[in-house]
């Protein structure tokens, strides 16, 4: 496994939108690094690490997520649906080879047990059962494997990991409207309170007189 990569520009001094801005693209370079190797089924060390670099990505996103909207989140199931794509393929690139292993180790005969047992000295029934799994592994990646082309390029063809940023940006400047209202309002209130203070209020009276007048009530 590749170590993950060190993400430079964070600031503890940001928001944790900005932090976001700047961690989640990297994760999302680290994924579209590997898909150059997508076009060669063979390519199994480099669609592992694709695998790898999609459980980073959305394992990030998933930490940020309280932080923004339902379109970010439907954007973590779209990198959800990337990591166990490829991650059905490398179950069968490590389950197809452990079953060959055990095949190998069935049909491996002792001259000493070809001597004794004859035809009985190998488990062929065995070793019948493990290549037709071994076949129908094999067919099932194949089938996976191209059902992940057509999802991973229908991601490509809607821009899909572009638009992570622009939901990031959208959600920020709706949050940025919305803190201006909050602002307004508050300097609404404060105005409030102030009048408040102005007509009788702790300016005016303390508390003092008031838990007299609320002992004499």
């Amino acid at each position: 496994m590749l170590k993950q990569r060190v993400v430079y520009g964070i600031d503890p001094t940001d928001t944790i939108q900005e932090n976001a801005e700047v961690i989640i693209p990297a994760r999302v370079a680290d994924l579209l690094v590997w898909e150059k190797f997508i076009t060669n089924p063979a390519n199994v060390p480099e669609l592992h690490q694709m695998r790898i670099a999609a459980k980073r990505l959305r394992y990030t996103m998933e930490l940020f997520a309280p932080f923004y909207g339902q379109s970010f989140k439907d954007a973590i199931e779209k990198v959800k649906n990337v990591q166990e794509a490829v991650g059905d393929i490398h179950d069968a690139d490590v389950l197809a080879p452990e079953m060959q292993r055990h095949l190998r180790s069935s049909l491996r005969i002792s001259q000493k047990d070809i001597l004794r047992k004859g035809v009985y000295a190998g488990d062929y029934d065995a070793a019948m059962g493990l290549l037709i799994l071994c076949r129908k592994k094999r067919d099932e990646r194949k089938s996976k494997y191209r059902q992940f082309l057509a999802y991973w390029k229908s991601l490509r063809v809607e821009g899909f990991f572009e638009s992570i940023r622009d939901i990031m940006k959208e959600q920020k400047a709706e949050e940025g409207k919305g803190g201006k209202h909050n602002e307004r309002n508050r300097a609404s209130r404060s105005s409030g309170a102030g009048d408040s203070v102005g007509r009788g209020g702790f300016t005016g009276e303390d508390s003092q007189s008031r838990s007299d007048k609320a002992a004499n009530a």
